[in-house]
């Protein structure tokens, strides 16, 4: 199982990783020049609408004439407007114009932001979903189901989360640029000023930043493990009450989501601390301007136009420093958004070029090899048989010998080390994945069934069914007349992981899932263990006579099951001991395949063939 992301991110995003989210959002980088572009008009509407507030507070004081003795550029602008429109009202109706164009242009970046977020995060998700459907079985295999949920869930919505950020911080920076541009224009010692009060806050933002990231990372692996337990109880729950461990299983829950509890207070604690001390620095900044322009002696119209300057930027500024602190927080879910969508550490299953249509001769193993981790010892140790076309061939051997491993080969859920797998000669895995599983269907002992409804389940193997399809594969697999006293019939909901049906009844829905699939080659892998004998020959009977002529592949441990194929592949540790018709190990006498039979009871039903019916045969 792997370790959390949480524990494994590093600290901090690397290079790498920050290319690659850019990566992510390179579908929607036209909107970012856009923005910039927006940003600076609706920063210069602004900040020229603060300077005219200024002259039309002097106008409407008849003083006009004492705001255009300001000096330097903005007391020639006043002087320019002041000769051009010496009117109040125009004055006011110019500010309402630059006002109205401030917010146009901000709600169209509001549009467009929202737009390209919403856009980015169908992206992400698509792609981990993608990802997730595309890598090598082993990797799903080995996560925790509870990180795949919160990666996919949770942390895929924090990249376009981020590009929020980011954009708003580029806008609340040109935003600062241009007032300071402005303030500049007045004075360049309060603008030097104002340099330096800024920076100190910021400096103080980034200080805070520190413990949040911390917190971030702490809180991602929190939220994983809720995720995890919450799984663990939703799939458990069955045998969570069979065993009353309903009161341990809540005190379990209850202890992480009091870790959730007190990593949010003391983010948000952290939050509260910041406007109280920004707005104390601002207020700090606004006495020592005022204070500065008194020794300076900048003309008081001056002073105006930069406090009010200076009194607007401090949202942008509340910007920057929240959005730096939300990246903080943010960054360890970043990093695992990247780690689980990056490509080149992960492997893949080959989808292969040569097209298939129908199985000719025979699937042969060819000195397999294979091993679920690197550090594991092999579980097949190079096998080698063939399974001919058009017969029934049975895997038999001890529980872990390795059965179920040649079926996932089979299936191509995993490839081998060594060795090779051939179809009519041609390596298994250069024949085309979907040609292939297109023509292999598989009914196990564990049957893997969705939350949903009976049809929904059945109709994984063929979407496009009919009911006339669907209620004949139930016939076959002996699970209509289930199905019929049901409620609401094929539509009825089955339960979390088939909950409200018995082990028979979810394993005869996993035949009539793989019988509707109309397969050539056909693996059963104790698909029927949890039946009767009565019943299991009933439904055995039903396959091979629909199936009659297709290459059948069985698993299991019953003699019912057995001595009525064609052949027979005999596998202890991993290795193969034994291969022939049943005739044909039986005759032998000492071999694997006689000893299991001499220790198999011998079945009641009549239709089953027994050991010494096959020998007078």
């Amino acid at each position: 199982m792997s370790t959390s992301t949480g524990k494994d991110a590093p600290k901090r995003l690397s290079r790498q990783q920050v290319m690659e989210l850019v990566h992510l959002t390179s579908r929607h980088a036209w909107a970012f020049p856009v923005i910039v572009v927006l940003g600076i008009v609706s920063s210069f509407a602004d900040s020229l609408g603060i300077s005219l507030i200024v002259l039309f507070l002097y106008t409407v004081m008849g003083r006009s004439a004492d705001a255009a003795e300001a000096g330097g550029p903005l007391g020639k602008f006043f002087e320019v407007v002041t000769a051009y429109i010496p009117n109040a009202t125009y004055l006011a109706l110019m500010v309402l114009g630059l006002i109205l164009t401030k917010l146009a242009f901000s709600t169209l970046y509001a549009f467009i932001s929202a737009s390209v977020q919403n856009g980015i995060s169908q992206d992400v998700r698509d792609r981990l979903h993608q990802q997730y459907l595309d890598v090598e079985y082993n990797y799903i295999r080995n996560r925790e189901e509870g990180e795949m949920l919160k990666v996919l869930a949770i942390d895929s919505w924090t990249v376009s989360s981020a590009y929020r950020m980011i954009s708003h911080v580029v806008v609340s920076a040109i935003a600062v640029f241009v007032m300071m541009a402005f303030l500049f224009s007045l004075s360049w010692q309060l603008t030097i000023l104002a340099i330096i009060g800024a920076a100190a806050l910021l400096a103080f933002v980034n200080l805070l930043a520190i413990p949040v990231r911390r917190l971030g990372r702490r809180t991602a692996e929190i939220n994983q493990e809720l995720a995890a337990r919450t799984l663990y109880t939703l799939q458990g729950m069955r045998a969570i009450r069979a065993f009353g461990q309903e009161q341990e299983h809540q005190k379990t829950f209850a202890d992480t989501s009091e870790k959730a509890k007190r990593l949010a207070v003391t983010t948000e604690r952290l939050y509260a601390v910041l406007p109280p001390v920004t707005e104390l620095g601002y207020l700090l900044l606004l006495a020592s301007i005022a204070g500065l322009a008194s020794l300076t002696s900048v003309p008081f119209a001056s002073t105006l136009a930069c406090v009010a300057l200076l009194y607007r930027m401090q949202g942008p500024l509340r910007d920057i420093q929240g959005s730096v602190i939300a990246m903080a927080q943010m960054e360890a879910q970043l990093i695992a958004v990247v780690e689980v969508l990056r490509r080149t550490d992960k492997r893949y299953p080959r989808q292969g070029s040569k097209p298939f249509s129908h199985l000719k001769q025979e699937i042969t193993f060819n000195n397999v090899c294979f091993r679920y981790n690197e550090e594991d010892a092999d579980t097949l140790h190079g096998v080698s048989f063939k399974i001919p076309a058009g017969r029934t061939t049975a895997l038999v051997g001890p529980s872990g010998s390795g059965k179920s491993t040649i079926v996932r080969l089979l299936q191509r859920l995993d490839e081998p080390n060594e060795g090779e797998i051939l179809v009519d000669g041609t390596p298994l895995n250069d024949i085309k994945r979907k040609d292939w599983l297109r023509k292999l269907a598989l009914a196990g002992q564990d049957v893997e069934l969705m939350d949903s409804t009976v049809r929904a389940n059945i109709c994984v193997a063929k979407a496009e069914a009919d009911d006339k399809a669907l209620r004949e594969a139930a016939k076959l697999a002996g699970v209509l007349d289930v199905i019929e006293a049901l409620p609401y019939g094929m539509d009825n909901w089955i339960g979390p992981q088939g909950a409200n049906f018995s082990g028979g009844e979810r394993q005869r829905l996993g035949l009539a899932r793989a019988i509707l699939r109309d397969p050539e080659i056909f693996v059963l892998d104790e698909a029927t263990s949890a039946l009767d004998v009565s019943l299991e020959q009933t439904v055995r009977d039903n396959l091979m006579s629909c199936f009659e002529g297709r290459t059948i592949v069985t698993v299991t441990h019953r003699l019912t099951s057995i001595l009525s194929v064609d052949h027979i592949i005999c596998i202890e540790k991993g290795r193969v001991v034994e291969e022939g018709s049943p005739r044909e190990l039986l005759a032998r006498g000492s071999g694997a395949f006689s000893r299991m039979v001499d220790a198999t009871p011998l079945p009641s039903d009549p239709r089953v063939t027994t050991p010494a019916e096959l020998s007078s045969t």
